[in-house]
């Protein structure tokens, strides 16, 4: 029984697209079909292979440096912009807008890459995925950040050309303190 088993197994396994066609069924079979111990083994298989740990490993790294870079960047330039504040350092800023700015890229082309594969798969499945829950949460933060990279940049040279006393620089707008306080994680 075991190799006969065995043998359904990689035949099912080998079958091309199967992991397409599974997520392409309504919410409901898709739970049935994950729970049959045959595609179980295969998506375990997927799953778990080098190439995707690799994938996820490197995505966590870039989730880290894009949270340490904004900590450096908009954040900490957002404190600069107080007329109180001394220990800014601009090289410090300059490079940690660009590692974030690239680390931005590459979130926004991963999901541009997500979206056109799911596009392709089912324009059913991309569309009722598009506004879901999760993809907002993917899709938010990448807004979010570059939002504030570039409306704190973008005051702080203002406030550079403005030849004017610190003193009359007022406060932090109130939407920038708003949008740095939600973003930072």
């Amino acid at each position: 029984f075991q190799k006969h088993q065995d043998i359904l197994f990689e035949t099912v396994g080998a079958l091309e697209g199967l992991v397409r066609h599974i997520a392409v069924l309504n919410d409901d079979l898709v739970t049935r079909a994950a729970v049959t111990p045959v595609i179980q083994q295969l998506l375990d298989r997927k799953i778990f292979c080098p190439f995707a740990l690799t994938v996820a490993f490197f995505e966590g790294i870039q989730h880290i440096l894009m949270i340490v870079c904004f900590r450096f960047g908009p954040s900490t330039g957002m404190f600069h912009l107080s007329p109180l504040d001394t220990g800014f350092s601009p090289q410090k800023y300059l490079v940690s807008n660009m590692v974030l700015a690239s680390c931005v890229v590459f979130f926004v082309l991963k999901e541009t890459q997500r979206g056109i594969a799911k596009y392709t798969l089912s324009r059913r499945l991309f569309w009722h995925d598009l506004w879901s829950f999760w993809n907002l949460v993917d899709i938010v933060p990448i807004f979010m950040v570059t939002f504030c990279l570039i409306t704190v940049d973008r005051t702080l040279r203002h406030r550079a050309l403005v030849e004017h006393d610190p003193s009359e620089y007022g406060t932090i707008p109130f939407y920038l303190r708003v949008a740095i306080s939600l973003t930072t994680p």
